[in-house]
């Protein structure tokens, strides 16, 4: 029996781990801290808990909330490695690392694949029904 050591984590943590790299104070106004989350990571605190949560059965035991902020940053904003490791204050290799672990776990979540494959059958019906028009 393997016994995994679960990191729990909350919206107050997401929203402090996002405000350290948004530099948003957290006393600040709520409105532009949720904006800029937003902008940053492409979601809300709420949603990333839930993420967190669904992906506790196959992420690393030594993975920490700030990792997945870092993936939906680089899914979000795409900037270079070096801009987005200084950002976060850590070394190229170690957002790397964690960022691309998170995108892949990301990728295969069963609600993911659901969505991707609900849209290749609709382009592929929608294709068909274009052609057959023709």
């Amino acid at each position: 029996m393997v016994l995994r050591f679960f990191i729990m984590a909350s919206v107050e943590i997401f929203w402090r781990i996002g405000h350290n790299i948004t530099r948003h104070g957290v006393e600040g106004s709520l409105s532009v801290g949720h904006r800029k989350f937003r902008a940053f990571f492409g979601t809300s605190p709420a949603v990333c808990v839930v993420a967190w949560d669904l992906l506790a059965s196959v992420r690393p035991n030594n993975s920490k909330p700030s990792h997945l902020l870092w993936a939906l940053m680089l899914l979000k904003r795409y900037c270079i490695e070096s801009f987005n490791a200084a950002l976060v204050k850590v070394t190229e290799k170690t957002f790397r690392k964690w960022s691309l672990l998170f995108v892949d776990l990301l990728a295969d979540m069963p609600v993911v694949n659901k969505i991707i494959h609900f849209l290749k059958v609709r382009f592929a019906y929608l294709s068909s029904d274009f052609l057959n028009q023709a």
